[in-house]
């Protein structure tokens, strides 16, 4: 037990270990430009909406239905190549 507490040779505290951490963490700048964030949402309101539609199709199967979810993975798609 004195040896564990005597050893103190290269070990930092756990907090400050997570301070240090939570420091860089909060002083790192995020580049993201406002188009990007604007598509990053709608690409994420897409694949929520294809989501919906595939589980729908998997009960039923509706030829409309199927059409729209085509129309919105390709949407998704060249949303994509964009991001």
């Amino acid at each position: 037990m004195t040896e564990q507490l005597a050893d103190t040779s290269n070990s930092k505290p756990v907090v400050s270990m997570v301070e240090a951490k939570l420091n860089n963490a909060t002083s790192q700048s995020l580049n993201i430009s406002e188009a990007q964030a604007k598509n990053t949402i709608a690409a994420a309101k897409l694949r929520t909406k294809i989501k919906k539609l595939e589980k729908q199709l998997s009960v039923r199967a509706n030829d409309k239905k199927q059409m729209e979810l085509e129309g919105l993975q390709a949407e998704l798609d060249a949303l994509q190549a964009v991001l």
